[in-house]
Formats: C-alpha cells, sequence, structure tokens
C-alpha cells in the first residue's frame, strides 16, 4: 500500500491468505485427530465412550474435513483468478467512494459482479491499548452490482459507490473497520475476493 494516506492505495485480496490458513488447519486437525488416535491407542472396534480420547477422531476428523473443503475450493479459485487488487483513493465519509478492483488473470465469469461494502466496528481498547473482538453484523452496508461484460473488456471492476456521513456505531471510542466483498458466478468455484483495512477520513 502507497504510503501516502491520501494518496492512491492498492489493497490485495485477502482470500489467498485465508486459503493457506484452512491448509494450516487441515494439516494440524489432521495431526491432532490421527496422531493423537495413535498416541491414545483409541480402538476402532467397542471404542469406550466414556473415554476422553474418543473426541479425538470424532472431533478432529470432521473438522479436517471441513478445513481440507475449504482449502481445496480456496486452492482452486485461486488458479482460476489468482490474487485481485483493490485500486482506490482514499475518500470522506459522507461523499462517493471510487475505485476499481483489478483482475490479476482474465475471469471467466457467467454473471454480474456484486460488490458489498460494509462498516464494522471493534470494541473499546482495553487498559493495555488492545483492541477487543470486531463486530460480526456490519453497522452498515452498501451493495451495488457491475455489469460482467464491461468488467470483462476492461480487466478491472470500476465501481462508485456513495458513503455514510456517520456510521451507526454504537458507542464512542470504537474504531471503525471497512471490508469490501465482490462475488460473480463462475463454474465450478465462483469469483471471490475481499479486501480489509480500507481507509476513509
Amino acid at each position: 500500500m502507497s504510503n501516502s494516506m491520501n494518496g492512491p492505495q492498492r489493497l490485495t485480496s485477502v482470500a489467498l491468505r485465508d486459503y493457506r490458513n484452512a491448509v494450516t488447519l487441515t494439516v494440524v486437525f489432521a495431526v491432532i485427530s490421527i496422531g493423537g488416535t495413535w498416541w491414545y491407542e483409541v480402538p476402532v472396534r467397542d471404542p469406550d465412550m466414556s473415554s476422553p480420547s474418543i473426541l479425538l477422531p470424532f472431533l478432529f476428523g470432521p473438522l479436517t474435513l471441513y478445513a481440507g473443503f475449504v482449502a481445496v475450493r480456496g486452492f482452486l479459485r485461486q488458479r482460476k483468478i489468482g490474487t485481485p487488487v483493490l485500486e482506490y483513493t482514499p475518500g470522506r465519509l459522507g461523499t462517493s467512494f471510487s475505485g476499481a478492483i483489478v483482475f490479476d488473470k482474465p475471469a471467466d465469469v457467467l454473471g454480474d459482479f456484486t460488490i458489498k461494502l460494509g462498516c464494522f466496528a471493534y470494541g473499546p481498547r482495553g487498559h493495555d491499548g488492545e483492541r477487543s473482538g470486531l463486530s460480526t453484523k456490519p453497522f452498515w452496508s452498501g451493495k451495488m452490482t457491475v455489469p460482467h461484460a464491461q468488467a470483462l473488456s476492461t480487466g478491472r471492476v470500476n465501481f462508485t459507490m456513495k458513503l455514510p456521513s456517520t456510521p451507526q456505531v454504537p458507542a464512542k471510542g470504537r474504531e471503525t473497520y471497512w471490508k469490501m466483498d465482490i462475488t460473480a458466478p463462475m463454474s465450478g468455484v465462483n469469483f471471490f475476493a475481499r479486501f480489509t483495512a480500507i481507509r476513509f477520513y
């Protein structure tokens, strides 16, 4: 990202990071499930249901499968679309937010792009200065659609969205956090990119 707060900014999609995290979790859960089962000698037949060790295959086995599914889906998406980039210039709240999502690879989408922008908030900072958890629901959200024919001809999804003057954050002293998702239907794995830590002033 540019060092100038008010100058042009470039953010890469965090979907690649999430895919790598899913791969890591798959390996960790698999090691715990298989290695723990072997270490505690959990019997395959007639298991002792009262033993805490029985939780290893029954709990971490499904977690391994789910994390593996997410990892495979992320791998396929990474091969198809690469890592898109968001280019924008930070704007002022209450005005328009304009920018473009630039493709890393040609995106053979089957329908229009949907862009969702949301404003979330961290909890108040503690005595140590650390921020607490992020809200799970946005306090403000906006949505728009961009025709896919226009985007495919230019290799980028241009957008302009109206920003709120003041997001309805529930209490003073809570820092806002902006996130943008862009999706479009594709054969196999849908187009998906996520951009976080978007800045306004």
